[in-house]
This record gives C-alpha cells, sequence and structure tokens, in this order.
C-alpha cells in the first residue's frame, strides 16, 4: 500500500503486521547513521503519531542552489555549441570515465533487429493500453 504526501511516497505495511510507515523518497531526517558500524538505516514511524510539523519535516526536501547547477549547465552547452562533437567526447570522459569513437552510428550499419514474436505481442498490447488509457484522460 503506497499514500503519496506532498510529492513523497510512503510505503505503508499492512494494518495486520505493523502500522508503521516506511518513508521511502523524502529528506535525509529518515536515514541515521550507527557510529559504531558505519552503516545506515531507515528509521520507521507510525503515521497515526505523527503531528502536522513532524510529517511536514519528513516530506520537505531540502532546498538547494539551482542558480550554481544552471551556471554549470549553460556552461557545458556553451562549450557544446562552440566546440560541437570534441566538447562532447570531452565531457563523456570526464563525466562518465569513457573515451567514445564516435558519437553517431550510422543506422545502415546496425544489424536488423529481430524480436520475439511474444515480445512483440506484449509491446504491442502495451502500446495499446496506454493509447487508451491517455484517451480516457482527454475526456
Amino acid at each position: 500500500l503506497f499514500c503519496k504526501v506532498n510529492n513523497a511516497c510512503f510505503r505503508l505495511s499492512a494494518p495486520r503486521q505493523h502500522s508503521r510507515v516506511l518513508p521511502l523518497a523524502s529528506s535525509n531526517s529518515v536515514v541515521e547513521s550507527n557510529s559504531n558500524t558505519g552503516k545506515r538505516s531507515m528509521k520507521f514511524f507510525k503515521l497515526s503519531e505523527l503531528t502536522g510539523p513532524q510529517l511536514y519535516s519528513l516530506v520537505t526536501r531540502p532546498r538547494i542552489n539551482t542558480s550554481r547547477i544552471f551556471d554549470l549547465v549553460k556552461s557545458i552547452i556553451n562549450e557544446v555549441r562552440f566546440r560541437g562533437d570534441d566538447a562532447v567526447k570531452g565531457y563523456s570522459t570526464k563525466y562518465y570515465d569513457v573515451e567514445p569513437d564516435k558519437l553517431v552510428e550510422d543506422v545502415a550499419d546496425l544489424p536488423v533487429p529481430e524480436l520475439d514474436p511474444a515480445i512483440k505481442e506484449a509491446f504491442d498490447v502495451a502500446y495499446n493500453n496506454i493509447c487508451a488509457f491517455h484517451a480516457a484522460q482527454k475526456s
């Protein structure tokens, strides 16, 4: 059973077993370190025992300075704009530790993919289900 509060997801355990809440995504306040072992563990909270401010502190994400991130991304985009593939290769090495030979593969050089008919049918069913779902959302 899942619960979504202020864009944070919680997995709720079954009421008969434990009435606990396990936060899956929220602030660092739900993770604690054991100084003896160095291991990190997840804290558990009973949703029914949390006050409003306690719940808010668990689901509030920490603020980050996005201007620094935007400045870095902008500089990368500008460098790629001016240096092209050489810049992309440089960033591939810097961030992913790979040195690509080519950045673009010619489609004609690729082998023709062979897909098991059952897998193709599963993709077709999934595609049709997604289309039907979106059509229902629009109406």
